[in-house]
């Protein structure tokens, strides 16, 4: 159920500004933990060069994950129902259980409002299933201005060190400039690419700014990761009569640079499509598409998709399935944006994902079906061409196949690919006939260390940090795990989508009628004595594959009459209690033993054990439940006695006393069975009344259990344990019902007495 919190507040007082609010959380994840909401204005961001509102938070997700969490995360403006700005390019990433101070940066000159006091714009921020927040805020909105920059000429300087001594013209430059604003890199605006060449063609750059920002051209050579900077100039204030025009102007590496700079109205223009063949990102190689337009007012703050549609020579539609994102906050296509009047979109397509018949690439900006606007097509004149990127590769399966003890299928993969990119991770999916992520659980089959247990596959895939250039893998699937009697695979290689490396799906996988690799039976149920206790014992003999460890647990439930019954004890080789009733294996195979005791139990009544293992993370049956029944006998010869402690004397050297010195460092503890039933510190004066009573316990007792009465330290990493009695009821009796301890360093002398009735006597008696 969702949880929905509406706060309210009055008038807000914030840094550098009068922010009001009427606040609505909206929890969608009740885990979530949220505080301090807070805008601030007229905050200067430095690395962008300008000034805006810095909306912020404080969260904490509680959680058992070792990873972070990532969420997209949206943030939008409205006016009077309006939307103004948006932005959805970001990530939320929490790390687990910690309060996290999160920021969101809103540029004035990103907000399509006019200049001046601003009412009731209200802010929405969403994470997709943890939270949505509104906050309706008033603050001044500074003035902002269009600039019509007009680049006329400029060139780059030839000097003796080549800029790019591999192009094809001498050396020279891929340049490009921006238009930046206070001194920051981040570009308000980014030019088109001139590649090889010297000479910088007149463009036409419109931009926004706020009025006294200083506005920068800035000149680049693209150079793959990292470009070379050939040199900054200051052009001009923003401001409402700016009008500037130079020529001849020298700087850095840059001559001959000739411009205009000024207001301009916002006109259409037509949108161009640029394409870089080879062009190298993040270590791969790939084609770049840049996209540039300057649509009319009509269509600003509507939203529209931009889409790409690439076709072969007979007009055939190809599809191009991955697509990165070059520019901070650039949708991908067919995703909703909000149209600025000017923008650039920029995207990379890796090698292995472009189509070499691809021959002409269509642009245009969709409305659903209104609004369509259209970029002249890109004719390729040649085929688009990469070397092959996988040359080799085959799936193998084998049946009926034991690993590491449990029955399965293994599938074998091998492959070889050319050209590797130095960043490709190694991805491989299972999925089913359907083309889903295959459900069931896959073990890698790889050499362990000795102890360590296989690790399953999270949701069916396998990942390598590095790729290697030609590898082969095995993977294995246990048919307990198989959901279906019958299951086909298909497998693919995925560096940063899916490719397809087997043509065909593999046979069909059968899983076996009768499976065995778990075994939990009852082999011996009876009345015998197990760890000092008497009672009806349930010996189970357990089978667990080495696979399953970590992973199965063994759940028993003890009943007494239908009622469930937890008094019951449980040993066995490698048995490791987790919890009440949960029991871990740490061995392949077993005997457990269960007892009832009869001390706890009445005559005649009826005592029952189920017992299965089941899957601890997901709690599904991995065994199914069986189940172990018995009547008790008519009589238990269950004895109730008393154990009084009746003197004690101390070799007072050689005690240990407490803080108090009233205490002794010893305590004093009788144990029925295994069970501790009197612990009680002993005091350095044994004597009265008063005392004594403290040290007088009744119980009750099968005649068959074993009581234990001793003396034992409370502390040190060995305590020292002195017996005073250790024996059956029987044989308390044959010692006439006394026992004692003499002169056991600290203990001078301690004597206990047992005091029995004469009909439980009998009872005892009975025995011998």
């Amino acid at each position: 159920m969702k949880a929905l919190f509406t706060l309210f507040f009055g008038l807000i007082s914030c840094f550098w500004g009068s922010l009001w609010a009427q606040e609505q959380i909206e929890l969608l994840d009740q885990k979530l933990e949220v505080r301090n909401f807070k805008f601030e204005q007229n905050i200067q961001m430095s690395d962008k060069g300008t000034k805006g509102i810095m909306f912020s938070f404080e969260c904490r997700y509680p959680s058992n994950s070792r990873y972070l969490l990532t969420y997209k995360q949206q943030l939008s403006a409205r006016k009077y129902g309006q939307e103004v700005f948006s932005d959805s390019s970001s990530y939320l990433v929490l790390k687990p259980n910690d309060w996290q101070k999160r920021r969101r940066f809103v540029a004035y000159r990103d907000l399509a409002v006019a200049a001046g006091p601003q009412e009731e714009i209200e802010f929405i921020y969403e994470v997709p299933g943890l939270l949505k927040y509104r906050n309706a805020i008033a603050y001044t909105q500074p003035q902002t201005y269009s600039i019509l920059f007009q680049m006329e000429q400029a060139e780059v300087k030839q000097t003796a060190r080549l800029l790019d001594p591999g192009s094809p013209k001498e050396g020279a430059p891929d340049v490009y400039w921006t238009i930046s604003s206070n001194g920051s890199d981040y570009p308000v605006y980014s030019s088109k690419l001139q590649p090889n060449s010297y000479e910088v063609p007149a463009e036409e750059a419109q931009f926004f700014a706020l009025e006294g920002e200083e506005l920068y051209i800035n000149f680049y050579d693209e150079d793959g990761l990292e470009d070379d900077f050939l040199g900054r100039m200051p052009l001009a204030a923003a401001s409402k009569d700016l009008r500037k025009s130079q020529k001849g102007e020298m700087f850095g590496q840059i001559k001959r640079l000739n411009y205009t700079i000024g207001l301009s109205k916002r006109s259409r223009q037509p949108i161009s499509t640029y394409v870089q063949d080879d062009f190298i990102y993040e270590g791969r190689r790939g084609v770049k598409l840049v996209l540039e337009y300057f649509l009319p007012k009509s269509l600003k703050g509507q939203k529209m998709r931009p889409d790409f549609v690439f076709s072969d020579v007979e007009g055939k539609k190809v599809k191009i399935p991955l697509f990165y994102s070059l520019v901070e906050g650039q949708v991908q296509p067919t995703e909703l944006m909000e149209l600025p009047e000017n923008g650039r979109l920029s995207y990379f397509i890796p090698h292995y994902a472009w189509n070499s018949s691809i021959k002409k690439i269509e642009f245009y900006f969709d409305g659903g079906g209104q609004n369509i606007v259209e970029a002249a097509p890109y004719i390729f004149l040649k085929p688009l061409e990469f070397p092959k990127y996988m040359y080799y590769s085959a799936t193998f399966v084998e049946e009926e196949v034991e690993y590491e003890g449990a029955q399965g299928v293994k599938i074998s993969f091998a492959y070889a690919v050319k050209d590797m990119d130095q960043y490709s991770k190694l991805r491989i999916a299972f999925q089913n006939m359907e083309g889903q992520p295959l459900v069931q659980t896959v073990y890698p089959m790889q050499t362990l260390p000795e102890d360590s247990l296989p690790t399953a596959l999270l949701y069916g895939l396998y990942e390598q940090e590095k790729m290697k250039a030609t590898d082969s893998l095995a993977f294995f699937i246990p048919y307990l795990d198989l959901d279906d009697s019958q299951i086909r695979l298909q497998m693919s290689l995925v560096p940063d989508l899916e490719i397809p490396i087997i043509d065909e799906p593999s046979p069909v996988i059968e899983r076996p009628d009768t499976l065995r690799d778990l075994l939990l039976e009852e082999e011996l149920a009876m009345d015998r004595v197990q760890n000092n206790d008497f009672g009806y014992v349930v010996t189970l003999k357990a089978k667990l594959p080495r696979l399953y460890r970590q992973r199965a647990i063994l759940l028993l439930d003890g009943q007494r009459n239908g009622v469930d019954f937890i008094g019951y004890n449980t040993l066995g080789e490698g048995v490791v209690e987790m919890g009440q009733d949960s029991f871990l294996l740490t061995v392949d195979s077993s005997q457990i033993h269960v007892l009832f005791p009869h001390r706890r139990l009445l005559a005649n009544e009826k005592v029952a054990l189920s017992y299965q293992f089941i899957d601890r993370k997901t709690g599904e049956v991995l065994l199914a439940e069986q189940k172990s029944e018995s009547k008790l006998p008519k009589s238990l010869h269950n004895v109730s006695f008393q154990i009084d402690l009746e003197s004690l004397k101390w070799i007072t050297d050689s005690l240990e006393l407490d803080s108090t010195e009233t205490k002794t460092n010893w305590k004093y503890e009788i144990m029925v069975g295994s069970e501790v039933k009197m612990s009680k510190t002993l005091p350095i004066l044994f004597k009265g009344k008063a005392v004594k009573e403290q040290f007088k316990r009744s119980l009750r007792a099968h005649r068959e259990d074993r009581i234990q009465v001793y003396l034992e330290e409370k502390t040190g990493e060995n305590p020292l344990r002195i017996p005073i009695w250790s024996g059956d009821l029987g044989q308390f009796l044959q010692a006439k019902g006394h026992s004692k301890a003499v002169d056991q360093n600290p203990v001078k002398k301690a004597k206990i007495k047992l005091l029995l009735k004469r009909a439980e006597r009998k009872v005892v008696k009975m025995k011998r």
